[in-house]
């Protein structure tokens, strides 16, 4: 799964921390600057209700909205229980849709 980060370098810092502390695997690299936002991209795989939940968690925890898009609708991750998304990005891959996700 893929999320757009756009936030200061010093909280994608603290994200990334979040993400190691509890284990989870990703890649990300540096889009582009803008003013003092730095826009990154950031890949988790796999992908499941455990990541969900983590993400979940420090987002709420942050105030941060996260979004995954998923055949052009997007599903805010604080509104949503990890177990629904969970279904509904299951059946996006049986039918090889798009996904992606976004965190500001």
């Amino acid at each position: 799964m893929s999320l757009a980060v756009e936030c200061r370098d010093e909280d994608f810092r603290a994200f990334r921390d979040h993400l190691d502390d509890k284990g989870i695997k990703y890649r990300y690299y540096m889009r582009k600057a803008r003013d003092q936002f730095t826009i990154f991209h950031l890949e988790v795989e796999p992908i499941d209700e455990t990541v969900l939940r983590v993400i979940r968690g420090y987002a709420n925890d942050r105030g941060l909205k996260v979004e995954l898009e998923i055949d052009h609708e997007r599903y805010n991750i604080l509104d949503r229980d990890p177990k629904e998304l969970m279904e509904i990005l299951r059946d996006a891959q049986r039918r090889g849709g798009l996904i992606r996700g976004y965190h500001y």
